[in-house]
């Protein structure tokens, strides 16, 4: 668990070692989808190619996991990896697929992926409910999903201008219970962060070296 969380962590913060390994292997398997990759790392390792993956290649590995014979606890946990990438407009493509009955994955998990994967994903989720509100509100447990949304978006919040949209965006549907909920966890994280960055940062410097050792099983 140690080398698949100092991986994440690394990749994410773009430490060189970690993205040009994770990058290199993700270009091999897209040529070879069958090729072994590392057991413990699979999902770290295509959400680093992801991240600066073309839209051809986000499809071809979309097609890849969902047709696949891949139970769907391991298919859920590829497509979170999709969730990585850099394009807003790709990750805006992620979130809309998610609306769809058929999708594999559910819209609440798939707002979890972005706002976990992508740095702006807060941001990006709250310009997706204004954008697609009609859409969104046919979702069955609309409240009870949205709720859930608002814990997920409010738990990622770093900045004011994040906290005045989300809050904006159910206000001005008067859905205050889930304001609430939105802002208390946008508030915890916010003095989280202040408090433990430096810390993080300093660690991942110190351990990057831990993904180094591949296993293939």
């Amino acid at each position: 668990m140690l080398r698949v969380e100092a991986m994440r962590w690394a990749c994410e913060a773009g430490v060189e070692k970690c993205t040009s390994y994770a990058e290199k292997t993700y270009q091999q398997w897209l040529k070879n989808p069958e090729m072994k990759l590392d057991v413990n790392l699979k999902t770290e390792i295509l959400c680093a190619g992801v991240r600066k993956a073309s839209e051809s290649e986000w499809t071809d590995t979309l097609e890849y996991i969902i047709t696949s014979k891949l139970d769907e606890d391991d298919k859920k946990d590829l497509l979170m990896a999709l969730a990585c990438s850099n394009s807003s407009e790709i990750l805006m493509t992620y979130l809309n697929s998610t609306l769809e009955p058929s999708y594999p994955i559910d819209f609440k998990t798939g707002v979890k992926n972005v706002v976990s994967k992508y740095p702006a994903g807060a941001e990006l989720v709250s310009k997706f409910l204004f954008k697609e509100n009609k859409r969104i509100r046919q979702i069955a447990n609309f409240e009870s999903v949205i709720e859930d949304v608002a814990s997920i978006i409010g738990g990622a919040v770093t900045t004011q201008e994040q906290h005045f949209e989300l809050n904006a965006f159910f206000m001005e549907r008067q859905l205050m219970h889930q304001l609430i909920h939105a802002t208390v966890d946008a508030t915890t994280n916010m003095i989280w962060i202040m408090k433990y960055r430096s810390t993080i940062d300093e660690w991942l410097g110190a351990n990057s070296n831990l993904f180094e050792n591949p296993d293939n099983g």
